[in-house]
């Protein structure tokens, strides 16, 4: 993994490659990031770089025999700690157990998070953890020589999965062995041992861009420009929900949104019962709610943006850009950020099990209200 093949997070690449460039390597980090946004993929990225032969200033050459190795995930200085179920009852296992299930998942979901994990060990209804054995394997693996006479590296996925067992890593942790980095990739950070999270240096990862989200689905999911950005609004900045709404939706989320404010303009009574019984009902489901709010929030945020900035130099398909110009010229600014309060707690509602067609329907007298004269907002 190099950092060119890392989405977005260019403010942590910038810091990461300065440390570099300065010599000041912490020898304990903790990549925290909101879920499916980079952790894992710049964590390889940093080790690459760190490990290879040939660096640039932006990037490790991919070349050198180190890079090949790390490519593979097969570097003998490189170890990796990851949550895992025992595969027989009553053992304790380590994550050496799972390393072919591990390359396989990183190659098919590097942006994945602990249910893709789970279910590609199979581990049905166990819980994962990091085990006390893992936390003595760790010891053991950093106590030796490196192989290749460079740093040796761990990068341990999911620290918040550690429970008391991992104060066995503190003396690790204060006083590694020379030339020792340790890489912690959180998507939990409050859940991290209080121990363990005050000794490790933060780099923050931020959710990504819809237009960054966008453009890897076109170039590396072969998605549509047009749904791709539509997917790219409603992921909430996290690369691993887009992938599940390019594999998941059936819906051209635009298309409702539109149909849904024409009746309410138009005061279609019929159509809006109609609209409110289909998208609040159980078969459409409470993540595709949840994500077909997102898309609109975010198209309010835009709105709200093109108070400030025109319309076309939004990095957004002409189909999202009339229809953002439209909403900025429609609604006041300050109904935009009443309005987009009102999505933020639908959302909130819709994750926590509320009855989703009492939401739609609180929805539409809010924005019944706003739009007072007839529009059609194609």
């Amino acid at each position: 993994m190099l950092f060119s093949e890392v989405i977005d997070q260019q403010t942590a690449k910038e810091k990461l490659l300065l440390m570099a460039q300065q010599q000041r390597i912490p020898h304990a980090m903790l990549f925290r990031e909101p879920e499916g946004c980079g952790g894992l993929p710049l964590a390889l990225a940093w080790a690459t770089y760190v490990l290879c032969e040939h660096p640039s200033k932006t990037d490790a050459c991919g070349e050198c025999a180190n890079c090949r190795k790390m490519a593979q995930l097969m570097h003998p200085d490189v170890h990796f700690s990851f949550p895992v179920v025992p595969r027989k009852p009553g053992s304790e296992p380590v994550s050496d157990d799972y390393l072919a299930e591990w390359r396989e998942f990183v190659g098919v979901f590097p942006y994945g998070d602990m249910q893709d994990w789970l279910l590609q060990i199979h581990a049905e209804n166990r819980q994962g953890n990091i085990t006390a054995a893992e936390c003595r394997e760790i010891v053991r693996k950093l106590s030796l020589k490196s192989f290749e006479g460079g740093f040796k590296i761990l990068i341990l996925w999911l620290p918040e999965y550690l429970g008391q067992q991992g104060n066995r890593l503190l003396k690790m942790i204060e006083e590694p062995p020379e030339n020792t980095l340790l890489i912690f990739i959180s998507q939990q950070p409050q859940r991290i041992l209080g121990t363990i999270a005050s000794r490790l240096q933060t780099i923050p990862l931020v959710p990504l861009a819809p237009e960054a989200i966008t453009q890897a689905l076109i170039t590396r999911a072969n998605a549509s420009p047009q749904l791709a950005a539509q997917i790219g609004l409603a992921a909430n900045g996290s690369y691993r929900q887009a992938l599940r709404l390019l594999h998941d939706t059936h819906t051209n989320w635009q298309e409702n949104l539109r149909n849904w404010l024409n009746a309410i303009a138009r005061q279609q009574v019929n159509t809006l019962v109609k609209w409110i019984e289909e998208t609040g009902s159980s078969k459409t489901g409470r993540e595709q709610q949840k994500f077909f709010l997102q898309y609109f929030l975010n198209l309010v945020e835009k709105a709200l943006q093109a108070h400030y900035v025109p319309a076309e130099q939004m990095h957004l398909p002409d189909s999202e850009r009339e229809f953002v110009d439209r909403l900025s010229k429609l609604l006041s600014f300050n109904q935009l950020t009443t309005l987009s309060d009102q999505l933020n707690q639908a959302i909130y509602y819709i994750e926590r099990n509320a009855n989703a067609r009492l939401v739609f329907h609180a929805l539409t007298l809010h924005l019944r209200d706003m739009l007072i004269s007839p529009v059609d907002t194609r």
